[in-house]
């Protein structure tokens, strides 16, 4: 496990901040914004390749037309 003092040196909260600007629900931004790095290699490996597709099927296609929806489980 990473320590926090690490990540603070690193600015994981702001990039996690930063990233969830672009979570559609507010559900996606509180789980980006709960995100911890992982030290298992099989987690990462994985993780890595399905960053890949997406990232495949983002290039390849038009992201959907969607606007920011607020929390739809209440």
């Amino acid at each position: 496990m990473i320590e926090n003092s690490t990540l603070e040196k690193l600015e994981f909260p702001k990039i996690l901040t930063y990233i969830s600007h672009y979570a559609i629900t507010e559900p996606g931004k509180n789980r980006i914004l709960s995100l911890k790095p992982s030290t298992e290699l099989k987690t990462v490996v994985l993780q890595g390749e399905l960053i890949n597709e997406s990232k495949s099927i983002l290039i390849e296609n038009f992201p959907p037309p969607l606007e920011y929806i607020s929390d739809l489980s209440v």
